[in-house]
């Protein structure tokens, strides 16, 4: 730290006093800069390990057709995808079980919960997006780019936004980890890139098909894991 004299001429004085004023920011910066953030870096989520498994098959799904939020159940092949989840959890001490209330995820949840013998939980804050004007209607056939664009911020006309769907999902995903037990969140694929990016993860690093299981783990370096297991 510079010092000042009291006998140092007056240029001398002011010149200290720059320098110790200089020296202050420094070690503020240097405090800042060398400060611990909490595990999960800035994400907003607790940095607790959780599962996610995005819902089984539906007609529609089968058809190429966009769900959004409309409630369609799932079919037989979405309920025997759901009892290969519950292989896929074999090696994982999930305790709770939390999902959308639409039916297709409600229902994947109910198997894997029955199985388990675990309470299931139903939140609002998991149910799918709002596809706007492509809801209802067969895939067109730039699908990819124009989901793409939604991730990016540019929606289908009449779509909720994904900063809409993070600003719902972060407050279920705070709930969901408030207790000291791994569970797991029964959703769907818009959740699941909205959740991504939440966590600061590129959606190739998991990708989810229907009752694909992942599994999310906060990281030593304060960022999150996503780990599929098969």
């Amino acid at each position: 730290m510079p010092t000042i004299s009291a006998q140092s001429p007056p240029t001398a004085r002011l010149l200290a006093r720059k320098l110790f004023v200089l020296w202050i920011a420094c070690e503020c910066m240097s405090f800042v800069a060398g400060a611990a953030l909490p595990t999960g870096g800035s994400c907003p989520i607790p940095a607790k390990e959780f599962c996610y498994v995005r819902h089984g098959q539906t007609s529609w799904n089968a058809e190429n057709k966009v769900m959004g939020n409309l409630d369609i159940p799932l079919s037989e092949l979405g309920e025997r995808q759901a009892r290969t989840a519950i292989e896929s959890l074999r090696g994982v001490h999930i305790q709770r079980v939390i999902c959308s209330p639409l039916l297709r995820a409600k229902r994947t949840a109910e198997l894997i919960a029955e199985n388990y013998r675990l309470p299931l939980q139903v939140n609002e804050c998991f149910k799918e997006a709002n596809w706007g004007a492509i809801q209802g209607h067969a895939l067109p056939e730039n699908y990819n780019a124009i989901f793409l664009d939604w991730r990016n911020g540019i929606d289908p006309e009449g779509a909720e936004s994904i900063e809409s769907v993070k600003k719902r999902l972060i407050p279920g995903m705070q709930e969901a980890l408030a207790e000291d037990t791994v569970p797991l969140i029964v959703a769907h694929g818009g959740i699941h890139w909205a959740l991504m990016q939440v966590l600061g993860l590129s959606y190739e690093d998991a990708p989810v098909g229907n009752c694909e299981v992942v599994r999310f783990s906060p990281t030593e370096q304060g960022g999150w894991a996503a780990c599929p297991l098969k």
